[in-house]
């Protein structure tokens, strides 16, 4: 039964895969397309190979692929360490490599501490009255401190829970 699973989802994968690549091909003549796929870490490890599968047969057309992908280490927001989901993008990419395939990896960062409290106070002062004085001042800095340890300084993910926060 799980083979028989496995091989329904493989056929799936590869016919959805072959639409998506045929509406690339398509798109393309007229003009070039940019192929955004965002947070493969949330994907099934098959989805590198889809996603090869899909570019390696466009290297001649006028597609560009922009995926991202966060690398894990530790735990994110308490969730399990995802970072190994897609096996691994050094394995990937070098995939990649080897086929001839033109990529850059380009690493991205949270924000430094400063900016992130930045980021909180502005997001702060458009939906909520910040306490104002010295404990005030002490109460900021004790939220900002703990999205910042939560958030790891993704600007997307503390708009996002200072939003549910008030929205709470």
């Amino acid at each position: 039964v799980e083979e028989s699973k496995t091989s329904f989802l493989h056929q799936q994968s590869t016919r959805r895969g072959g639409l998506l690549r045929g509406l690339l091909r398509a798109l393309s003549r007229e003009r070039p397309v940019i192929f955004c796929v965002e947070n493969l870490q949330w994907t099934h490890e098959s989805m590198g190979d889809v996603l090869f599968g899909i570019m390696s047969r466009l290297k001649e057309s006028r597609v560009m692929l922009v995926a991202t992908f966060r690398s894990g280490g530790e735990a994110f927001f308490g969730l399990p360490d995802m970072g190994n989901v897609l096996g691994s993008m050094d394995k990937l990419c070098e995939k990649w490599r080897r086929n001839g395939m033109l990529f850059e990896r380009i690493g991205i960062t949270g924000l430094p501490e400063s900016d992130h409290a930045e980021l909180v106070a502005a997001v702060l002062q458009q939906s909520l009255r910040p306490p104002r004085g010295k404990e005030g001042s002490q109460a900021f800095r004790r939220v900002s401190d703990f999205i910042f340890t939560v958030t790891k300084g993704n600007p997307r993910f503390t708009q996002e829970l200072l939003r549910s926060i008030r929205n709470e």
